[in-house]
């Protein structure tokens, strides 16, 4: 006769829903150290994301270390580089530009100086001028003027008057004297037997009698 023994059938109980319980508990404790570890995944991906973003910067920006700052004057920057690339000679540029740009006519470009520090086109004075892209304003020539400033081109003098290098104005040609090429230097007094009356190309000859 089989006697029945409570403790015995308990403990063979227990057996059977142990291994269950164990995996049950295994599996537990995978989802609650996921869950743990979520924040740092995240974290870890925002950190790759903000490492992608300071790869490059954006137009008028250039990347120092890990840091976008502001494209100085006189250089470019357009924009996914991590230096900017400076203006030619004939160019110039203000802070945060994606592009260096042709110096306008009626202006030098020096580039970015002590006293210039924002490398800002300098307007050329009276009796000088430039056409786009130069360094230097260029003297107004002989026979020519340049009467205003941020002149583009000299303006040749009338026939009748003369200039010298450098010239505002043109002067007229003096009476008795003849100024065939518009220079001073082209200016001569009228030979005998011809006259002129002042702003004359040329001298007249004197009529008989």
């Amino acid at each position: 006769m089989q006697i029945y023994n409570s403790k015995n059938h308990a403990t063979r109980e227990e057996s059977l829903f142990a291994r269950p319980r164990s995996r049950k508990k295994r599996r537990t404790k995978e989802i609650r150290l996921l869950c743990q570890a979520a924040p740092l995944i995240l974290m870890l991906g925002f950190i790759k994301q903000a490492q992608a973003a300071l790869s490059t910067c954006d137009p008028g920006y250039y990347l120092e270390s890990g840091s976008c700052l502001v494209c100085p004057a006189g250089s470019s920057c357009a924009g996914g580089t991590s230096t900017y690339v400076a203006c030619g000679s004939t160019e110039f540029s203000f802070k945060g530009s994606t592009s260096c740009t042709s110096c306008p006519a009626g202006y030098k470009c020096s580039g970015v100086s002590l006293s210039n520090p924002d490398g800002v086109p300098e307007m050329c004075p009276v009796g000088t001028y430039s056409p786009v892209g130069v360094t230097a304003c260029l003297s107004c020539t002989a026979g020519t003027y340049c009467n205003t400033a941020a002149s583009a081109a000299p303006v040749a003098c009338p026939d009748g008057y003369i200039s010298a290098d450098g010239a505002t104005l043109c002067d007229q040609c003096p009476p008795g004297y003849q100024c065939p090429s518009k220079t001073s230097a082209s200016k001569s007094e009228c030979p005998d037997g011809s006259y002129s009356l002042g702003g004359a190309a040329s001298c007249t000859g004197c009529s008989a009698g």
